[in-house]
């Protein structure tokens, strides 16, 4: 908010005399303040939504009493500032009124719409709904085994596996990367890839056959948390 706005309401509560400053938002001041606090709203599948850009990262504003917090909090500091900048140590004590909150129908009213770019619409659909952020964390996945090179075959790893769907990758005669389906549970949202390094006389093997020897190297393997795995057999020398 323009600091003239700031000083100038300091200055009429000063010549009022008062001890406590009865500060209530104009229309204009609540535009600003959703504006310096990167309020934009948005459109997703028909449904609306309120967000921020927190150093440069989307946010999903979630619940009311967050947002009615985050905007006392920063009319707080902004009053004080000015204050202390002007030397009225008498008006430390700041009493916000009920004016101050912003409702959400005048948030939908003063906010910007935004389009958001494919990457951030991801971020703020995992924020929104954990169910979803499964489903697009899983096919991420599929994405980046394909990207690393593995090839896909429609078997089963072992004669005993539940599920079928390998994708594999040589990287030494006899031995492969293979990733096995160990859970699709797609109405459940539960999905779940398994690593393993495996040996087989040939590649024709690979799905027809059990394995000749198999070593566990990550049960629903994860880019985060298990990516330095394989590393060394998927990034480009």
């Amino acid at each position: 908010m323009k600091y003239n706005i700031w000083n100038s309401f300091i200055e009429s509560e000063k010549s009022k005399g008062k001890h406590n400053l009865q500060f209530h938002l104009s229309r204009e001041d609540k535009c600003n303040i959703c504006s310096d606090l990167c309020a934009y709203k948005t459109t997703i599948n028909g449904k609306l939504y309120f967000i921020q850009y927190i150093e440069g990262k989307i946010h999903w504003i979630h619940y009311k009493k967050c947002w009615d917090s985050e905007v006392y909090q920063y009319i707080y500091g902004r009053l004080k500032s000015i204050a202390i900048e002007c030397n009225y140590k008498q008006y430390y004590s700041i009493l916000l009124q009920s004016a101050t909150r912003i409702t959400w129908k005048e948030m939908e009213e003063l906010c910007p719409n935004i389009e958001l770019s494919d990457n951030d619409r991801r971020c703020l659909l995992i924020q929104i709904d954990p169910n979803h952020a499964k489903d697009i964390i899983y096919e991420e996945l599929k994405c980046k085994i394909q990207e690393w090179g593995f090839n896909f075959v429609e078997d089963k790893l072992e004669s005993g596996s539940q599920y079928k769907g390998l994708h594999y990758k040589r990287i030494a005669d006899n031995e492969y990367l293979v990733f096995n389906t160990a859970a699709y549970y797609p109405k459940m949202h539960i999905y779940a890839l398994d690593l393993w390094r495996c040996y087989y006389h040939n590649e024709k093997e690979i799905g027809k056959k059990n394995p000749t020897s198999i070593v566990k190297m990550a049960l629903s393997f994860q880019i985060d948390r298990d990516y330095h795995l394989i590393k060394e057999y998927v990034e480009s020398k």
